[in-house]
């Protein structure tokens, strides 16, 4: 089963759940999620134990940024992140085969074989 995830970079908590990330973050904002939806690292966790990270950009001038720039700058900071992710997610008790970085909804389409992201 797919399952997804949400990544606190400010204090490394990380929340899995099975549903989407849009549905979990409005449902859970007020409770366990006090941050904006963008200053989380979303992954997904595939059936083959990959683990799919999104792009990542927390910052206000994302609109001043090209298609490119914006890839750069995440793979940067998913890069930093990881060794804390991988501890977060080994705490959880989830293995994983490898990582995808920067992963756009058509990537995890294309992917997951599958419409719903």
């Amino acid at each position: 089963m797919i399952k997804r995830f949400f990544y606190n970079p400010e204090n490394g908590k990380l929340q899995i759940f099975d549903n989407s990330h849009v549905e979990f973050y409005h449902n859970n904002k007020d409770k366990i999620l006090h941050l904006p939806f963008d200053y989380y690292i979303r992954g997904i966790i595939t059936e083959e134990n990959t683990i799919l990270l999104r792009v990542f950009y927390p910052y206000e001038n994302i609109n001043e940024l090209n298609y490119n720039e914006l890839l750069e700058k995440s793979r940067l900071l998913l890069s930093n992140e990881l060794p804390q992710i991988k501890k977060a997610l080994k705490r959880e008790g989830i293995k994983w085969e490898n990582f995808v970085l920067n992963v756009t909804n058509e990537n995890a389409k294309n992917l997951l074989n599958s419409l719903y992201v």
